[in-house]
C-alpha cells in the first residue's frame, strides 16, 4: 500500500513539471502563466524553504498555493535527508 499523501504531493508535483517545462504545450499552461506571471521556469526549482515562504502569498490561485507547497514540502524534506 501506498503513502497516501505522498502519491497526493507527487501528483501536485507532476503539474508543476508540466508547467515549468519549456517543451510541454498546453492551453491551461497559457491560462495560468498569464494569470500568475510568479511561475519563472528558470529559478522556481532552485528555491529553498525561505524562497517558497516569500512567494506563497504572492500566488492567489489556491490549487497553485497547495502546489507549491507539495513542491516546498518535498524539497525541505530531501534537505533534512542530506543534512
Amino acid at each position: 500500500m501506498c503513502h497516501l499523501s505522498s502519491f497526493i504531493g507527487a501528483l501536485k508535483i507532476t503539474w508543476l513539471k508540466n508547467l515549468l517545462d519549456a517543451s510541454y504545450r498546453s492551453n491551461w499552461k497559457t491560462l495560468v502563466t498569464n494569470t500568475q506571471p510568479l511561475f519563472n521556469q528558470n529559478m522556481f526549482w532552485s528555491l529553498n524553504q525561505n524562497s517558497f515562504n516569500l512567494l506563497l502569498p504572492k500566488i492567489t490561485n489556491l490549487f497553485w498555493k497547495d502546489v507549491v507547497t507539495s513542491w516546498g514540502d518535498y524539497v525541505h524534506r530531501q534537505s533534512a535527508r542530506t543534512e
